[in-house]
């Protein structure tokens, strides 16, 4: 007896496992969240299989070149490479306002929201020789501005901002008082300036 509901459950499972096997392969195109299955090119690549999520996110999927057979396209650009393209293309910049005598930050200055909450970090704050200020912000390949600077550079331009810490301070900011308050009743005007991408 025993035997025979061993027998009969193992064919029960055989028979569910081949059922959501064919349901899994039938759903080729999953809804917003979900994954979907890459099938391989060939069975020796049967390892490359892929994942790749179709969340809220940009698609992005991770994919072995051998998988889909993708062409070399040179050498790969790192985070790094980004951040010390950015880096260099900001420090030419402060290099040539200050050989025009303009004094330049040299650390970011941080500005906060007039709500208090959140706060951004230009790239460059200068003051021209003869004393207007003026921020630069570098943007490199398809980069935007973030969700924070969207929100506080329009404060910044209107004198709402407020600067925040000590390399404020150090500037000749008064951390914690509105730009408004301070002598800058129109703000400070926001330049973007926007060069190509890492390895373009």
């Amino acid at each position: 007896m025993i035997l025979r509901l061993q027998s009969f459950f193992a064919g029960l499972l055989a028979v569910l496992t081949a059922a959501l096997l064919a349901l899994g392969a039938a759903q080729a195109k999953p809804a917003s969240g979900g994954y979907q299955l890459f099938e391989p090119v060939a069975l020796e690549h049967q390892h490359a299989i892929q994942l790749a999520s179709l969340g809220n996110f940009d698609y992005h999927a991770k994919v072995a070149s051998e998988c889909c057979n993708a062409p070399n396209k040179g050498p790969r650009i790192t985070i790094r490479d980004h951040y010390e393209h950015h880096k260099a293309m900001t420090d030419d910049l402060k290099l040539q306002l200050r050989d025009q005598g303009y004094r330049v930050s040299d650390k970011e200055i941080s500005f906060g929201s007039s709500c208090g909450t959140g706060r951004c970090r230009p790239d460059i704050v200068y003051e021209t020789p003869d004393g207007k200020w003026g921020i630069i912000e570098v943007k490199t390949g398809n980069a935007d501005l973030t969700i924070r600077q969207s929100e506080i550079y329009p404060q910044i331009n209107s004198g709402d901002a407020i600067p925040r810490g000590d390399v404020a301070r150090r500037f000749g900011l008064d951390p914690g008082v509105p730009l408004r308050d301070q002598g800058y009743p129109n703000g400070i005007p926001i330049e973007i300036r926007t060069f190509p991408g890492a390895g373009q």
